[in-house]
């Protein structure tokens, strides 16, 4: 009896979902998770805590800063390819992390915002100098140009200045205007391969509702979101990355001003955390 013919893969090896709409490199996932696992530690509810208003928010705000610098020295090297997933990441991560954005310091704010942009499209204009601004060498491209994207018009929305949007929807639309039906169709098949690969019947079963309501809505959308709208050049002007990070650098406080000098709770003593948990706060006043 002869075999079935086994069904060929869409989902381009070192790729994943992290959602419906997260198509993300295995590399940035990584990263992701990282960022992730770091600013829990970072989070006084996790250890039933309160410091004080912002400490969280300038704890995100030090991690940030610190992957900032990990992706400048790529830049600064020229590593276009790892500062290209690296950004990935920290695009993804804002998707999940937005508490940065509400500290009391706006200016702070902004400037990490126009630095984003200044590394973004240093990243961009690399990649295109060297060939190498292409689906075909980052499949989730599009993926990446929509987040970074639809990060610049939230960020607008708090009165930051984002014209790195206008490049992103730029580049999309000269690199995917003609093809968007077929990439809509590629994209729903990569979606289904990623959930029947799931073995958790729960997990699975989620993902797949999730994948019905995406289509969905993707049905509902006649035009892709870099057809919206007047569509500029897909040019990528020089960006001044070097005075967007002088501007940025040493804006955002090295260390919390209640506690230890240090913004991870979990290299925190029980001696350090206890003027700040939730159970001597009741205790002293009497609950």
């Amino acid at each position: 009896m002869a075999s079935e013919p086994s069904q060929s893969k869409v989902l381009p090896k070192g790729y994943t979902f992290m959602g419906p709409e997260l198509f993300v490199s295995e590399n940035a996932k990584a990263m992701v998770l990282d960022l992730l696992k770091n600013a829990e530690k970072r989070n006084p509810d996790a250890f039933d805590m309160y410091v004080y208003n912002d400490f969280h928010a300038y704890a995100i705000h030090d991690l940030i800063d610190k992957t900032f610098a990990s992706i400048k020295k790529m830049v600064n090297k020229k590593e276009w390819v790892e500062a290209f997933y690296a950004i990935e990441a920290l695009t993804v991560f804002f998707e999940f992390e937005s508490t940065w954005t509400t500290c009391d310091d706006g200016d702070l704010t902004k400037l990490a915002n126009k630095l984003y942009g200044a590394i973004l499209l240093t990243i961009l204009k690399g990649l295109k100098d060297t060939n190498q601004l292409s689906p075909k060498k980052f499949p989730n491209l599009e993926c990446v140009l929509r987040a970074a994207f639809e990060f610049g018009k939230n960020m607008e929305g708090i009165a930051c200045k984002s014209d790195y949007t206008t490049a992103c929807k730029a580049i999309a639309n000269d690199l995917f205007k003609d093809t968007m039906t077929a990439d809509r169709a590629l994209y729903e098949a990569r979606l289904r391969e990623y959930v029947e690969s799931i073995e958790d019947p729960e997990e699975k079963k989620e993902l797949l509702e999730s994948l019905e309501e995406y289509v969905e809505e993707m049905k509902e959308q006649k035009v892709a979101w870099y057809m919206r709208g007047k569509a500029s050049k897909p040019e990528i002007k020089n960006v001044n990355l070097q005075r967007a990070w002088n501007d940025y650098k040493g804006q955002a406080p090295e260390a919390p001003i209640r506690g230890p000098a240090e913004w991870d709770l979990t290299k925190w003593t029980e001696e350090d955390k206890s003027p700040f948990s939730f159970g001597n706060m009741d205790d002293e006043l009497g609950i």
